[in-house]
């Protein structure tokens, strides 16, 4: 996005629904709330309403196909993050000062307190796959393995 107060012009940038659709990982919801539909110059009500349903009924087929992927990404991923971080006995922690659910600021730390940052794509599973819940200590969060507190903690 692009904001200026300078000069007399705006600047549009348009993407495709399909963007939309894989940038929010198939979620419908979430995709739903970034497009708006209007058809309104349409002479016939029911050319409008048919016109809608083919668009969303076309969204919702790539959908479903986003998020198959991304569940079978998340699942095949999540394992490698297991073992690496759980079964090595390192502990995964949050900063205070950050969001729960915002990327790119965790750290796993091995028994001896060595901090390794974590990629954007762990933080990810870590935060996404409702398999992790975080407990708030007085320094940071840390992230918990357990299949019943955990939830999707995306923001």
């Amino acid at each position: 996005m692009h904001t200026t107060t300078l000069g007399s012009k705006v600047d549009i940038y348009v993407i495709n629904h399909s963007d939309i659709v894989w940038d929010e990982d198939g979620n419908f919801d979430k995709v739903k709330e970034r497009i708006v539909l209007d058809h309104s110059n349409f002479s016939f009500k029911e050319q409008v309403n048919e016109k809608d349903e083919r668009i969303w009924q076309s969204i919702r087929d790539e959908c479903k196909i986003a998020k198959a992927h991304d569940d079978e990404y998340l699942e095949e991923y999540y394992k490698k993050v297991l073992d690496k971080y759980i079964y090595e006995e390192m502990e995964i922690r949050q900063s205070l000062d950050s969001k729960i659910g915002q990327y790119n600021n965790m750290t796993a730390h091995t028994v001896d307190g060595i901090p390794i940052k974590l990629s954007d794509g762990e933080c990810g599973i870590v935060i996404r796959t409702g398999k992790f819940y975080p407990i708030k200590t007085d320094e940071y969060y840390i992230w918990k393995h357990d299949l019943d507190k955990g939830k999707d903690w995306s923001i």
